[in-house]
């Protein structure tokens, strides 16, 4: 689980509280392991199924929210025209924004495995 892989992090750094040099350069330090380890703990593996786990979200957050947007249907096109400008305008948008949200989703479910690591290969010096 994720919880297993949580890397223990300590209280924020108040820079306020730390106007002494070799206080700032022990935390300095401790910011570098810190980072050090979280790095060592990244894999191609790990990478790619956040990534997937991150767009099947993202997916089925725009399911979530297209469920709750009123449906355009090509229909209420056609009955536009007895709507005044303010109305067409916002269905207009509307059917914008649902078609977009549409491709958005549809290119995340797209997106392989294959490609990810790809992409991690050349980006990510794991």
């Amino acid at each position: 689980s994720s919880d297993d892989d949580a890397v223990a992090v300590g209280p924020p750094f108040d820079a306020a509280s730390h106007t002494d040099p070799e206080a700032v350069a022990e935390a300095l330090v401790e910011l570098t392991k810190g980072v050090l380890q979280a790095v060592r703990c990244l894999s191609e593996e790990k990478v790619t199924c956040g990534l997937q786990r991150s767009f099947q979200r993202i997916a089925f957050g725009i399911d979530e929210l297209l469920s709750r947007l009123p449906s355009v249907s090509e229909d209420s096109s056609q009955s536009t025209t007895a709507l005044d400008g303010a109305d067409k305008n916002a269905s207009t948008d509307l059917g914008a924004a649902t078609e977009a949200l549409l491709e958005l989703r549809s290119s995340l479910v797209g997106i392989r495995t294959a490609e990810i690591q790809e992409i991690i290969q050349v980006g990510l010096p794991l």
